[in-house]
């Protein structure tokens, strides 16, 4: 599966409130787990009784249920009822374009934009960083200000630097994914800031 990035959206208090209780943590951050395995299982006895329609109808609740309340920067992030924004594999591509800097964390980027993807306070949640509404604030404000060319530049740059997941050339089609992956950041930061809410972010592998 490989490494990938995701923020999630959340108010301070409801933050507080998974603290205290690891329980509902748990439920929180992982809460397709189970309805995920029962359609599965529903879907193993389909295959046994051979019932085709049964198991076309269940993929797609599996579907509806990988997206649920979830956005991908591969679809660009236009729902703002969806608290989770997925980096998916980009996020090292993404930093690069923020910041100049390709290292795993922020110890050489100049920029605040460094926290985009590798800020945040560490959790005790595993692989969860935390940014308050104050920083998502000030991160969106830079965002917004941040010059498009400045990304243009790093991209037309990028030489033989290593970068995780692209290992390809980088071409016209790369950079509209990318230019679009940081504007989807951009209005998911400024959702959070509007709303005073706190963004989370998740590395998962």
């Amino acid at each position: 599966m490989g490494m990938t990035v995701s923020y999630q959206r959340i108010l301070p208090e409801q933050f507080t409130h998974l603290q205290n209780n690891p329980e509902l943590a748990e439920a929180f951050f992982h809460p397709d787990l189970q309805m995920t395995m029962d359609i599965m299982n529903q879907m193993s006895q389909a295959r046994l009784q051979n019932d085709s329609e049964l198991i076309q109808q269940l993929s797609r609740q599996a579907l509806e249920v990988l997206h649920r309340d979830k956005a991908s920067v591969y679809e660009g992030y236009q729902d703002t009822t969806k608290t989770r924004l997925s980096l998916e594999k980009e996020w090292q591509a993404i930093h690069y374009l923020l910041t100049g800097e390709v290292e795993f964390d922020n110890s050489k980027a100049e920029t605040i934009l460094m926290n985009v993807v590798m800020g945040g306070i560490l959790t005790e949640f595993e692989g969860t960083f935390y940014l308050s509404p104050e920083e998502v604030k000030k991160l969106s404000k830079n965002l917004q200000e941040f010059p498009e060319q400045d990304s243009r530049l790093r991209f037309d740059e990028r030489g033989d630097r290593e970068i995780y997941s692209q290992e390809d050339e980088w071409d016209e089609e790369i950079w509209e994914l990318l230019s679009g992956a940081i504007d989807s950041i951009n209005y998911f930061f400024k959702t959070a800031a509007i709303n005073n809410e706190a963004i989370l972010i998740l590395h998962s592998y």
